[in-house]
């Protein structure tokens, strides 16, 4: 399922390395129903993964950016400007 233009947790921005597992995508296990929206909600299937190793990754002294995070929070700040 394509989640362009849902709703999303803040892990769907901790970039592609931290969001798979033997190069596969980790799922997203879709859960309830809104009925108002008439669209399902969901969360990453192994969450504590996603966190672990997103985790690892900032314990790394080569990372500098990730490109995700900053741009979904560049557009949080910027949004009332």
């Amino acid at each position: 399922m394509n989640v362009n233009g849902l709703a999303c947790s803040i892990e769907m921005y901790f970039g592609v390395d931290v969001l798979t597992r033997n190069n596969e995508f980790i799922p997203i296990q879709w859960k309830g129903f809104d009925d108002k929206e008439k669209k399902y909600q969901g969360e990453i299937a192994d969450k504590n993964y996603v966190q672990d190793t997103f985790r690892n990754k900032l314990k790394k002294a080569e990372v500098t950016e990730i490109k995700e995070l900053t741009e979904l929070l560049n557009g949080i700040f910027n949004a009332y400007k």
